[in-house]
């Protein structure tokens, strides 16, 4: 008869239907894994398809002869356990439980020199494609250890035929009790790790026993965290006059307060990875507004987990550790989002997008424009303007701004990213001394192909295709252009890790200012207290001048009332702008304390050429180069001072917005 996959299915289905009707057994055995044994026959299942719950708990005994007790087990087939695919990988039923992953896995063996003058071998089993035991291997590992006689050949073939994984008595031995090893115990000083350190046995001494160092690590004092696996490793394969981590305690976990558990992207650079960007002609594809992460009303935007308990630690000398509970904390909304009745799920009543913002989910809106933009517009979400920015202009966006066409002499002010898929271009000429050219500020990261004669600043990244010329620039991580025009050409350009483009300032010697290695915004509120302090030192010493002339002049004089007044009122000022000067000082104390903490190894890369009037500044290392580097180049700080290495990549992943 022929099968179908369909009769197949069924038989499958047949088959489990039974095991799971089929009674629990209660078995015995001296470990658990011969208990599973014994059950895997009466069940006629595999131990893979057994589920068990401990009756008794076995003990081996005191040096394996006092108190000795078996392990009771109740064994039931699994519910887990499903057929997922046959041999040639046609799919099978899975309508529930997990599928089972069978991983190749070598046979194995031991051999084991007993306290009763016999030898023992252990030999399990492959898995999968594994290869099998070789009776070679046996003969000799048997043939380089002490105290062993000659094995008989035929029985160790038996043996590694069965792989039943349990010690077989294959031969004697002479046994000498005062010839076996030294356990030594220690324990770490917080009590947390326990370690045990064997002695390699003399010859006719016995292999380590697990009853002896289990009672060992009783006598030392280790209850909790005795490593079961590591015992019977060191069964199998002993290692001697090493120091083994043979028990870890438990750390404390405090539960965890109430949660929103989004189910959405909060982070937008991750949202396109399965959409990969293409990119040609060394420029970054922005054209894909699958940035924005909308959501439908009514559906669910976050689920509310409730506080949990904490769960006590346990050192391995059995002192309980404890932990706080988690405690049940209101859940902060933001707009177009409720709590469900029952308050486990945060549900949008607008179709939107989910933001995510100082820990307050909400949903917004997008707005889209068809075309140029025609006005102002201040938006609390995304804007996405499908044509150009002219001048004159200011765009404000909680979320993200998304341009298709370029931008002039506008505003631009954004919560989260801003792409412009052309170019910005503040059209600042020689003669204009205004501060508002371009000015575009953004709380996360822009993409765009230029950047020409504007101000930018960035929360993260400021990623062009083409290069940046004449603006000025700060951002809070890196400045990275890359293509075939990626150059930076005058302005001041600040970043707290990393400035990397093809080719730095220009032939002609403009001075191009280039600053990294830290935090661009504490710096300026830096060089601000610094010059409010100098003013009022100029003042501070322009009224003490001015108080001692006073003072000079009608030293031994009696002073009208009008004179008298005039003298204190000085007085009075000067000792207010000494205090504000001390305030201010202690300020730029804690300022230049808050940079020195949030110093980065800055960076300074040149893909093609640096040319000379570039002004480096990393950390507080400057250079000015005088001669061009007509190759690759990064630039560096160490010791004090700026040094040079190979161009080293841009390694960040722009063209997926990261």
């Amino acid at each position: 008869m022929v099968y179908s996959l369909d009769d197949f299915r069924e038989v499958l289905k047949s088959d489990l239907e039974q095991d799971r009707k089929r009674k629990a057994v209660e078995v015995w055995g001296k470990t658990i894994q011969q208990a599973l044994r014994e059950a895997s026959t009466e069940l006629d299942l595999p131990t893979v398809r057994l589920e068990y719950e401990v009756q008794t708990r076995g003990y081996a005994g005191l040096f394996g002869i006092f108190f000795k007790k078996e392990w009771r087990l109740l064994v039931y087939p699994s519910v887990n356990y499903s057929v997922t695919r046959l041999s040639n990988s046609e799919g099978l039923f899975s309508e529930e439980g997990e599928r089972e992953v069978v991983q190749s896995k070598d046979g194995d063996f031991g051999i084991k020199l007993g306290k009763d003058g016999k030898v023992y071998v252990k030999v399990s089993s492959p898995v999968g494609e594994g290869n099998a035991v070789a009776v070679e291997d046996i003969l000799r590992q048997a043939g380089s250890t002490r105290s062993l006689p000659n094995l008989d050949e035929a029985k160790l073939e038996a043996i590694v035929a069965a792989g039943q994984d349990e010690w077989v008595e294959i031969a004697e031995y002479e046994y000498n009790y005062s010839a076996n090893s030294e356990y030594n115990v220690t324990v770490s000083s917080d009590d947390m790790k326990g370690y045990l350190t064997i002695s390699s046995p003399k010859e006719g001494g016995a292999s380590p026993d697990l009853d002896d160092i289990r009672e060992v690590l009783k006598l030392a004092g280790i209850f909790f965290g005795v490593k079961e696996d590591v015992l019977e490793e060191i069964e199998k394969h002993p290692r001697y006059r090493a120091q083994i981590v043979i028990a870890e305690g438990e750390d404390a976990r405090d539960g965890d307060n109430t949660k929103v558990e989004f189910l959405f992207e909060t982070d937008f650079t991750k949202a396109v990875e399965e959409k990969k960007k293409q990119v040609k002609n060394d420029k970054v594809d922005l054209k894909d507004n699958s940035r924005i992460q909308s959501v439908h009303k009514g559906e669910v935007v976050a689920r509310v987990l409730p506080p949990e308990s904490g769960k006590p630690g346990h050192t391995v000398k059995g002192a309980l550790l404890p932990a706080k509970d988690g405690v049940d904390v209101p859940v902060e909304l933001g707009d177009n989002v409720v709590l469900s009745d029952d308050r486990t799920e945060v549900l949008a009543t607008a179709s939107g997008q989910a933001l995510f913002v100082k820990g307050v989910v909400s949903v917004e809106t997008i707005n889209i424009i068809n075309g140029d933009l025609k006005s102002h517009i201040n938006f609390l979400g995304t804007l996405v303007i499908k044509g150009d920015v002219g001048d004159g202009y200011e765009v404000i966006a909680n979320g993200d701004i998304h341009i298709s066409g370029t931008v002039g002499r506008s505003k631009l002010r954004a919560g989260g990213n801003i792409y412009v898929d052309g170019g910005v271009n503040g059209h600042k000429q020689e003669s204009d001394q205004s501060t508002d050219s371009g000015g575009i500020v953004c709380g996360k990261s822009f993409w765009g192909r230029f950047l020409q004669n504007c101000n930018l600043e960035v929360g993260e990244f400021v990623i062009v295709s083409d290069g940046i010329l004449h603006s000025n620039v700060i951002a809070m991580r890196k400045v990275l252009c890359k293509g075939k025009r990626a150059a930076i050409v005058g302005g001041h350009i600040r970043a707290s890790e990393e400035i990397n483009a093809a080719s730095l300032g220009s032939v002609s010697g403009t001075v191009t200012q280039l600053e990294t290695g830290f935090d661009p915004r504490l710096k300026d509120d830096l060089n601000k207290l610094v010059e409010e302090r100098a003013e009022l030192e100029r003042a501070f010493s322009e009224i003490d001048r001015s108080l001692n002339n006073w003072l000079q002049a009608v030293k031994g004089k009696k002073l009208p009332p009008d004179k008298k007044q005039r003298i204190e009122e000085m007085a009075i000022e000067k000792e207010q702008k000494e205090q504000q000067i001390a305030r201010l000082s202690e300020k730029i104390k804690e300022k230049m304390t808050q940079i020195n903490e949030r110093e980065f190894a800055g960076k300074i890369s040149a893909s093609q050429r640096v040319q000379a009037g570039v002004k480096i500044n990393i950390n507080d290392a400057l250079y000015e180069v005088t001669s061009e580097y007509s190759k690759g180049v990064t630039f560096y700080e160490s010791g004090g001072t700026i040094h040079t290495k190979n161009y080293e990549e841009i390694a960040d992943d722009i063209t997926r917005g990261k």
